[in-house]
């Protein structure tokens, strides 16, 4: 694997969207998102069947083998960006809690350097690489997932899946959960959004022919072929995303008790700003 300076991007901490970033999304469908849920993030290197190593991109410690209780099993020369998700299922004395590993993005998948492709081809790429390597009858083990992925044009599904509910460790008080397509729940922590066409290209949708087009902001120009220079890469999808963390004080769901403290980003006013751009 080519270091090529990779590790200053591995180790780069994502801009946080604010009201004073906001204006930086300029077009909804050039843009996706992703809940993030409250664990740690970091990469994972398979060196084949259960020698997996962690890098938490900033420990003086560069990688360190998992332990016994983080039973994951990995091809050889595979090398991924994760977030460990502690997920609870099922309601009262019934529910139980256990950990799921969601798979942010890929750089190698069993040798193979993916980190050129587009977004779309990287998920396409995970999504066959979890399915083969899913063993449901493997309790000792700990499964990856593909987050649900959703853009920016149907944010307002996010904001759907979002539900208050009385979880283990929550003190009989309702926490803010967010429903996964399984059923599960997690405790969200905020929402990372992802540049996926590079600047000055944006991507549209012609309604004359039905196709995608990409559009270049400084010369003005329409094409109906993906241009090799609007491609975000790995790299690129690293170096330009935003988060949206949800902390005390932020309002996403309308049951929360937070008041919409001045300064933060809430709900209302990220809205209002997809609703200025979908007006434009």
């Amino acid at each position: 694997m080519k270091e090529d300076n990779y590790q200053e991007v591995c180790e780069k901490k994502l801009e946080a969207l604010t009201p004073d970033t906001l204006h930086k999304i300029k077009c909804l469908s050039s843009y996706n998102c992703q809940v993030r849920g409250d664990g740690a993030v970091f990469y994972l290197l398979g060196c084949g069947r259960f020698n997996t190593f962690k890098w938490d991109c900033g420990s003086k410690v560069k990688w360190q083998r998992l332990d016994e209780k983080s039973r994951i099993e990995l091809p050889n020369r595979t090398l991924l960006e994760v977030q460990f998700v502690s997920e609870l299922r099922g309601e009262g004395k019934g529910q139980y809690r256990h950990t799921s590993v969601y798979i942010i993005d890929a750089l190698f998948l069993c040798g193979d350097d993916i980190r050129s492709l587009s977004f779309e081809k990287r998920q396409e790429k995970l999504q066959k690489f979890v399915k083969a390597l899913r063993k449901t009858t493997r309790t000792d083990l700990i499964q990856l997932h593909m987050p649900e992925i959703f853009s920016m044009e149907r944010v307002e599904q996010i904001f759907e899946r979002l539900v208050m509910r009385v979880g283990k460790s929550s003190a009989n008080k309702p926490r803010l959960c967010y429903k996964t397509d399984s059923g599960n729940f997690f405790c969200p922590t905020g929402m990372t959004i992802i540049q996926t066409v590079k600047e000055p290209w944006i991507r549209g949708h012609s309604k004359s022919t039905g196709l995608d087009y990409w559009y270049n902001i400084h010369n003005r120009r329409s094409v109906y072929e993906c241009p090799a220079d609007s491609i975000a890469t790995a790299r690129d999808c690293k170096l330009n995303s935003l988060h949206w963390s949800w902390t005390d004080g932020v309002k996403v769901h309308p049951d929360q008790k937070e008041n919409g403290a001045t300064g933060l980003l809430d709900k209302e006013k990220f809205m209002d700003h997809i609703h200025k751009i979908r007006q434009q």
